[in-house]
């Protein structure tokens, strides 16, 4: 069984599966992570499911965002990147899923500097996308 009203027929494995798709911006450097509900035509950039309230929020570390996502029986990452705010080589960032725990629907995103590798807050505008796999029986 998969998320409700959800029409997905894909499979993992021979077993129930669905996508689970979000997107985020930082507005300045150092802020709260926000969900980008609009692509600019209508179309939500992220899924939701009444049964996670916040999908993405600071973690108060820096360079950590904590994810939650539907509970289910396993997860895996599908992709994970970051497109910066602006195109500074000290701006880009390796993303990277941590601490990936599917029965709790939670994970964090750390965003180490591609340059030296310590986790940092991006930059203004900058965005990840996170694509997961979430299976059900």
């Amino acid at each position: 069984m998969g998320l409700p009203d959800h029409k997905c027929e894909q499979m993992s494995s021979g077993i129930a599966c669905d996508s689970w798709r979000l997107e985020w911006t930082y507005p300045a450097a150092d802020s709260v992570p926000l969900l980008d509900e609009d692509n600019g035509e209508g179309e939500a950039w992220v899924d939701h499911d009444e049964r996670v309230t916040t999908p993405v929020a600071a973690s108060g570390t820096q360079g950590k965002t904590l994810v939650q996502f539907p509970k289910s029986r396993r997860a895996s990452v599908v992709h994970c990147s970051l497109e910066p705010g602006s195109k500074v080589t000290a701006n880009f960032r390796a993303p990277v899923v941590t601490d990936l725990d599917a029965l709790a629907g939670t994970c964090v995103v750390w965003l180490p500097a591609v340059d030296d590798g310590v986790p940092t807050h991006p930059d203004a505008g900058a965005r990840v996308r996170l694509k997961l796999d979430l299976e059900y029986h």
